[in-house]
């Protein structure tokens, strides 16, 4: 009985940590999309990972690189934001079919609105031939090296 006990224990111990460690799988990125690929296996995008920063952050990391404008002794970047893309390494990645899409931008040339939308896999894919989304961000969820979530950075 008692070895009965010390064994449940310990799996009740272990539990959480392995709960923990199957969720660690899941990773947040942003990134630029340099490309799409629709096949027979669905759609695979190319994605050159870039690191975001906002607020005072934005302003330190942008010091570091000297880019940014001084004004009364600080360091300020325009529109409060700093991209920084030191590894231009191009990841390829699987897009779930069932990934949650949101875009801040889509259809803006037809309708000149900015809202969030969700839209679908097919929908995003054919947006994303237009040559404008190269170089806006996209915040992603990798979960098993698939990508689960893609959300529209807005640059102003």
């Amino acid at each position: 009985m008692k070895k009965c006990l010390i064994f449940l224990i310990a799996i009740m111990t272990l539990l959480p940590s392995a709960l923990a460690s199957a969720d660690s799988s899941s990773t947040n990125a942003t990134t630029y999309f340099t490309s799409m690929n629709t096949s027979s296996k669905g759609v695979t995008a190319k994605a050159d990972y870039i690191q975001w920063y906002r607020g005072e952050r934005a302003n330190q990391e942008a010091q570091k690189d000297h880019e940014c404008y001084w004004y009364k002794g600080k360091c300020y970047v325009p529109d409060d934001y700093y991209i920084r893309n030191v590894n231009k390494k191009i990841r390829s990645l699987k897009i779930s079919k069932s990934a949650v899409i949101t875009m801040v931008t889509y259809q803006i040339e037809k309708t000149n609105d900015i809202k969030k939308q969700r839209i679908s896999l097919s929908a995003f894919t054919k947006e994303m031939k237009n040559k404008r989304y190269r170089y806006i961000p996209f915040h992603i969820t990798v979960k098993n090296g698939v990508i689960v979530k893609i959300t529209e950075q807005y640059i102003p």
